[in-house]
């Protein structure tokens, strides 16, 4: 998840800057890690391809960089979950998004991915491991009613905003 000019890595924000081409070129500059890093990314035709360099830098490059830890999961009780379900939309990219509760996990569709679980970390946020891409980060945002009105993806440096239909 992008921090203003950094990116959390577990539990880290490490400060990062970037630069990307046309083409499908990244560079990653983190300065607090001596690190630059080049990666080439065929985008075109490629879906979400545009993000798997961001991907290869939060989930392998830089993790191995720093020193290990984990999430710290929070359990949700299984009929607050009931709340994030329902069908979720990002309009601009026509992506549709299914957000239902098994018992007491939550699972998240999305088109082309397998279907999985989201691991709750805060009261709102969960985990998403993306198959081909890496750990994602989901935030359910609220109204002053507390009912969820959006699902926010944050991977790398981006963000997609999911309105809810349901």
């Amino acid at each position: 998840m992008a921090i203003d000019r950094g990116m959390i890595i577990g539990n880290q924000i490490v400060e990062t800057f970037y630069a990307a081409g046309h083409g499908g070129q990244y560079i990653f500059v983190c300065p607090a890690l001596d690190c630059v890093t080049v990666i080439t990314s065929k985008w075109v035709g490629n879906p979400f391809g545009e993000f798997r360099p961001q991907m290869l830098l939060v989930n392998y490059i830089l993790p191995a960089m720093l020193p290990p830890t984990s999430p710290e999961l929070t359990k949700i009780e299984p009929a607050a979950l009931e709340k994030f379900t329902g069908q979720y939309e990002f309009p601009k990219w026509k992506i549709e998004a299914s957000v239902r509760r098994k018992g007491g996990k939550l699972f998240i569709d999305l088109p082309k991915c397998a279907e999985g679980e989201l691991i709750p970390v805060e009261k709102n946020q969960f985990l998403y491991s993306l198959k081909g891409y890496g750990d994602l980060r989901i935030k359910f945002a609220e109204n002053s009613t507390g009912e969820i009105t959006q699902m926010v993806a944050y991977f790398g440096y981006a963000n997609i905003t999911f309105k809810k239909n349901t």
